[in-house]
């Protein structure tokens, strides 16, 4: 796909919804966004409704104009994958819980020393330092951790979608842009 992004090439190790949509969005700007998937089940998504003719519509909508590679990013084997496309990319795109790149051997600074320039986009709900940044995050815990879910009586009030998701995917991918802006003019990578 042509467009503003288009000789970018991103590795995606995203799941569920605000990593995966970030991906999606540098995709649609014509970035070729390579996903790793998990051998013989691919992302979680895969298996979340709606569904038409047997696809995950869910998996669709944050995963379009995508390639995909499975890779089990828990061997030696899959880790090397994962190393060859990072030495050969742009960005690394993540959104696991804080320090499970680090455990795997993928900080941003061993990241760096693969690939120098490398732009790496961690997103997570509570940041990577700080006294929440061990406890996951879904939308519906942002949600009412921000004060977006209200309660009225008997009756809670949540927002009709994963807005906080969207929200961190658009920072996320905004983020990204600014970096590779700045890499054309300085040659760095960044975190």
């Amino acid at each position: 796909m042509s467009g503003i992004l288009s000789g970018v090439r991103v590795v995606d190790l995203t799941r569920y919804i605000a990593g995966p949509y970030c991906g999606e969005l540098l995709a649609d700007m014509g970035a070729e966004v390579i996903k790793i998937e998990k051998p013989g089940e691919g992302e979680i998504t895969r298996t979340a409704g709606p569904w038409k003719d047997g696809i995950s519509l869910f998996f669709q909508a944050c995963n379009r104009n995508k390639k995909s590679v499975t890779a089990d990013m828990r061997t030696p084997e899959g880790l090397e994958i994962a190393k060859k496309l990072i030495a050969k990319s742009d960005v690394l795109v993540e959104n696991f819980r804080a320090g499970t790149m680090e455990k795997m051997g993928l900080s941003y600074e061993q990241v760096k020393q693969i690939n120098p320039g490398i732009i790496m986009v961690s997103i997570t709900g509570f940041g990577q330092t700080g006294p929440l940044r061990d406890r996951l995050a879904f939308d519906g815990i942002i949600s009412a951790m921000s004060g977006v879910t209200r309660m009225e009586g008997d009756h809670v009030e949540r927002s009709k979608g994963p807005i906080h998701d969207y929200m961190a995917a658009m920072y996320g991918t905004m983020g990204t842009i600014l970096a590779l802006y700045e890499k054309r003019e300085t040659g760095k990578g960044q975190y």
